[in-house]
């Protein structure tokens, strides 16, 4: 074939109208943006995180109490970070500084976090009465 019928050929080909390619590509950004929208709009509406402290560790701020409640109900970073409306990297520097305040420094042996969440655990049970960790397990 020579490149003067393959021009033709390619000419004869029927390529749409601006004007449809338009419309299609503006109906696909509005469902995007629909799409979306919905999502953040769902994010924006959750209720707001339960406040699970009811009696906070002694020293600790009340964000610092809420992070360790997630700690102790066995949550990870992400979801402490999603119930709390907060980053992971925050969660983090308020677990270190959880553990800072509780001197729960680097033992080789076990984990902080087990270790922070007994301290947790041992101040709601002191505070309700309850020998069984389980009557005051935050919701």
């Amino acid at each position: 074939m020579t490149l003067i019928a393959a021009v033709a050929v390619v000419g004869a080909i029927e390529t749409p109208a601006p004007a449809a390619l338009a419309a299609c590509a503006l109906t696909v950004a509005v469902t995007a943006l629909v799409v979306l929208g919905v999502r953040r709009f769902e994010a924006w509406t959750r209720p707001a995180a339960p406040r699970a402290v009811t009696v906070g560790v002694p020293g600790l701020t009340p964000r610092e109490n809420d992070v360790l409640a997630g700690v102790a109900a066995g949550r990870t970073n992400a979801g402490i970070a999603a119930d709390l409306f907060l980053s992971e990297r925050t969660v983090e520097q308020h677990l270190r500084s959880v553990f800072d305040k509780l001197g729960l420094g680097g033992h080789g042996d076990s984990n902080r976090r087990v270790r922070a969440a007994a301290v947790w655990w041992q101040r709601q049970t002191a505070s309700t009465g309850a020998s069984d960790p389980s009557v005051a397990r935050p919701s």
